[in-house]
């Protein structure tokens, strides 16, 4: 690998949202919130999310808030499971 290579895969890295973890407000319960990770699935090579379950809470400090559009744009309906599903 050159090292051209090298700087794309770095770049990459550095701006991705994989392995970033996210929070959001339930819409129909606000004082509820839940986290939501990404991760890099080899073996499909496209993004996973995974949901933690609802929680009675104030945001974690440190964590930013997802996008709304970044949903839509990670994963679209790769996954279709009724528990995978994001309702706007």
């Amino acid at each position: 690998m050159d090292l051209r290579q090298q700087q794309i895969q770095n770049d990459a890295k550095n701006n991705s949202i994989i392995g970033k973890t996210f929070w959001i407000r339930m819409k129909d319960r606000p004082e509820y919130m839940r986290t939501i990770y990404f991760k890099l699935n080899p073996f499909t090579n496209q993004i996973d999310r995974h949901f933690s379950n609802e929680l009675y809470s104030e945001p974690p400090v440190g964590v930013d808030e997802l996008p709304p559009n970044l949903m839509r744009y990670v994963g679209g309906m790769s996954n279709p499971l009724p528990y995978t599903l994001w309702e706007e």
